[in-house]
């Protein structure tokens, strides 16, 4: 089954039942399916924050892919993100709003997926395990990404900040959290950024 590549746009024709994000209260809500509280606040920071195409865009756990279809922009399609997804096998039959052809699976919570080398961002909405993340950090931490968006629960932002801190790794800089009534109280949306001499690095070597 073939992927979009980096160049490549999103099929915004083959997207499955999109809700429209102009119906997004401006407070955050929970919708079917989707762990996470969302508004439209939410998703006009995360498009401001991602990166245009031709850079690829990965969620790692990406569910029915409801969050993934609304950050997708139909009145500028060549603004709109290219996001691709990855879940595990087991849930297949759970995605809704994202076609198959985007999808990547992987046989389990602990396991990673190759594509995540190819991704400008990664995105993990309320990851099962909260080692995850690092795992992607220690062995594709030096490939393409520029920054890790992180949205789930406080409490596992701060067990997620400290793994951060405790990766003594100088390639990316200490974890932040977006300002702003973007989703629930309880809930953080927080970032991790490479340095800018370790892009610069990363680029080079993909230029190999």
């Amino acid at each position: 089954m073939g992927k979009l590549s980096n160049d490549a746009s999103y099929p915004l024709a083959t997207l499955l039942d999109i809700p429209s994000p102009d119906l997004i209260p401006l407070s955050p809500q929970k919708y079917p399916g989707c762990c996470l509280f969302i508004s439209q606040s939410l998703i006009e920071t995360l498009r401001a924050n991602l990166p245009c195409p031709p850079h690829l865009v990965l969620s790692i756990g990406s569910g029915n892919g409801f969050l993934e279809a609304l950050l997708l922009d139909q009145s500028r399609p060549s603004r709109s993100p290219i996001i691709e997804c990855v879940e595990v096998a087991s849930l297949r039959a759970t995605r809704k709003h994202v076609p198959e052809e985007v999808m990547h699976y992987v046989d389990g919570t602990r396991h990673l997926h190759q594509r995540a080398a190819d991704a400008t961002a990664w995105i993990f909405v309320y990851p099962r395990d909260p080692q995850l993340p690092i795992r992607y950090m220690k062995e594709y931490g030096s490939s393409r990404v520029e920054t890790i968006h992180w949205l789930g629960p406080k409490a596992d932002w701060q067990d997620f900040e400290k793994l951060v801190r405790n990766l003594g790794d100088a390639t990316f800089s200490p974890p932040t959290v977006e300002d702003g009534f973007l989703i629930s109280e309880w809930e953080v949306y927080g970032t991790v950024s490479k340095h800018a001499e370790s892009i610069a690095l990363s680029k080079v070597i993909d230029s190999l």
